[in-house]
């Protein structure tokens, strides 16, 4: 009776070992097909290799509101509408200064710097729509009772310095221009160039040349911003004593990318060039064990761009963790093999019996090492945050990618003929000798203080969670660069002469034709905007609103105490007809 138990529970308990004897086996058979088709191996990888290549010159970066949405979210769906409605949201600002010239921006000669400037800015800066500044910026004038004039404020350019200050007391006066395109003490101005692209559009709506591929020079918003540096450049603007500070969301967007690319060249030399040097001292690896396993993380990352390309995905803001991640995945899971590797090499002193014995061994726990840690990343595709789920996607693919490229191209790089430096390696460790105190230390400290270690292990976390509730939800480029900067360093003097330049738009629809034609409206907009600046963090609100107050006060001759809403229905149609047939374009 006991004999046949025991033959019952015998074949259960087996079990486990046999599927992982079966998966042993098996990834010892994908090593020795590997060896057997290394040429029809080298070739696919060398093709993929040449479509992620092609793919990584045409792939877009995009951080801009229209890669963190979905298309069909509601907050996404309504931008769009306001772009329907105004073409683009996106400038350049350009504020200046002219410290060493008596009056400043409304210096003679600085005016009419500027005054070509703005031209040029607005002739030459690619997808720019228009440019405004003090020069032409839209002015109204009173014409008697019942018209106005509406034209630059400089259409006809003062000829003295009298009549330019003449203009400044005008100016100065509304204050719908006020920290805008001057500050209050009149020191400080600015150009604006509104764009007609945004960073949500298409490929081929934001290259100037759509036949050459996207580059610096080729794209919005990089060839943009490219173009006002060089405009900057030039000795009849950078030599007239008039200092100058780029803001917006064109300069942002092409410092951000900038700053990718480099972070993600920097970091990942550096950590290449560090797994190098650890490989070389600590597990003694030969010149095919340390470039196998770079060229498996490298190709692992091109390929995921690839993948993002084919997908019609964008590189956003998450990108710039993707090399880190791959290279810290790819070659944990490389190391396995290689050190299986060099300890069979060391039994058995022959490379192709070595690598199949090291994939038996250690070819199942990568793979397993590899699954979960890809569905972890593919967990985060339920995310509402589009770029965070395409990131949680694309990671997957990058983490399986290390591993398959592990399981073939790394054996064919460590295979090869027998050689007597292999045979030299028999009977030696696969390590460096004193790496194997420092284990024995920690097991024996293990063994004798578990208990300590629990305690410890629990304090720790007391403490991380109490750190984890003092964290703050935050959400602003500008904390994302670092101090040196220039892009920032502007936007901060940008700020504090001319208040904040990010913006929050709300997109009024009055369900009706002509709808706006409401005192009532017009007020409750305006109420929004008391409201609004009572958060310290607003520095100024525009509306229609500002502009009717404009027209009002204008057409009661300039008279500040006329800056408010008429209250009455025909008077602000009136008004806002006049102002059309006058050639108002706001």
């Amino acid at each position: 009776m006991n004999e046949k138990t025991n033959n019952t529970d015998a074949p259960s308990r087996s079990r486990p070992n046999q599927l992982a004897d079966h998966v042993d086996r098996h990834f010892e058979s994908v090593a020795e097909w590997s060896i057997r088709h290394r040429w029809k191996i080298a070739v696919f990888i060398l093709a993929l290799l040449g479509y992620g290549l092609y793919c990584l010159t045409h792939v877009r970066f995009d951080n801009s509101l229209g890669n963190f949405f979905y298309k069909d979210d509601p907050a996404y769906i309504t931008y769009n509408e306001y772009l329907d409605d105004f073409v683009s949201d996106e400038v350049v600002y350009l504020m200046y200064s002219a410290e060493g010239k008596e009056h400043g921006p409304f210096n003679l000669e600085v005016m009419t710097v500027i005054a070509n400037l703005t031209e040029t800015l607005e002739r030459e800066v690619p997808f720019a729509r228009k440019a405004t500044s003090l020069a032409n910026v839209e002015f109204m004038r009173p014409m008697g009772e019942d018209f106005i004039e509406i034209d630059e404020l400089l259409a006809d350019f003062p000829e003295s310095q009298e009549a330019l200050l003449q203009s400044k007391a005008l100016i100065m006066n509304k204050p719908i221009y006020r920290n805008y395109l001057i500050n209050d003490r009149a020191d400080h101005a600015a150009i604006i160039v509104q764009m007609e692209a945004t960073s949500t559009d298409s490929l081929d709506e934001i290259l100037i040349d759509p036949s050459k591929p996207t580059s610096k020079y080729n794209a919005y918003p990089t060839a943009s911003d490219a173009k006002v540096e060089e405009i900057l450049a030039r000795p009849e603007f950078a030599d007239q004593g008039i200092r100058f500070y780029r803001s917006g969301d064109v300069p942002m967007n092409t410092a951000y990318i900038g700053a990718m690319i480099n972070d993600m060249t920097y970091i990942t030399l550096a950590s290449l060039t560090l797994i190098v040097l650890l490989g070389l001292v600590i597990f003694r690896a030969t010149l095919p064990g340390i470039f196998g396993p770079l060229t498996v993380v490298i190709i692992s990352v091109i390929l995921t761009v690839a993948f993002i390309w084919t997908a019609d995905w964008t590189v956003g803001n998450f990108f710039s963790l993707l090399p880190t991640l791959v290279i810290a995945v790819g070659i944990a899971q490389s190391v396995h093999i290689l050190l299986e590797y060099q300890r069979q090499l060391s039994v058995c002193g022959e490379r192709n019996l070595a690598i199949a014995g090291a994939m038996k061994k250690v070819g199942g726990p990568c793979m397993m090492a590899a699954l979960t840690t890809a569905a972890g990343f593919a967990v985060m595709g339920v995310s509402d945050l589009k770029m965070l789920a395409e990131f949680g996607f694309y990671s997957a693919f990058g983490v399986l990618a290390t591993f398959v490229l592990s399981a073939t191209l790394l054996v064919i790089v460590l295979s090869g003929k027998p050689r007597e430096s292999d045979m030299e390696k028999t009977g030696k460790m696969a390590v460096h000798p004193a790496i194997f105190p420092i284990v024995e230390k920690s097991i024996e400290l293990n063994i004798k203080h578990p208990n300590k270690i629990l305690v410890a292990f629990i304090v720790l976390f007391v403490l991380a969670a109490a750190g984890a509730s003092q964290l703050r939800n935050d959400f602003n480029f500008l904390s994302e660069f670092k101090p040196h900067i220039k892009w920032r360093q502007d936007t901060l003097k940008v700020e504090e002469e001319m208040g904040g330049t990010l913006r929050m738009s709300y997109l009024v629809d009055t369900h009706r034709e002509n709808g706006i034609q409401d005192p009532q409206l017009i007020k409750h907009i305006e109420k929004i905007q008391r409201f609004a600046e009572k958060n310290p963090l607003v520095k100024k609100t525009q509306s229609i609103a500002d502009l009717i107050k404009d027209v009002n006060q204008t057409f009661n001759a300039n008279d500040p105490a006329f800056y408010t809403v008429p209250d009455e229905k025909d008077l602000l149609a009136q008004y806002l007809l006049v102002y059309e047939l006058s050639g108002g374009e706001e």
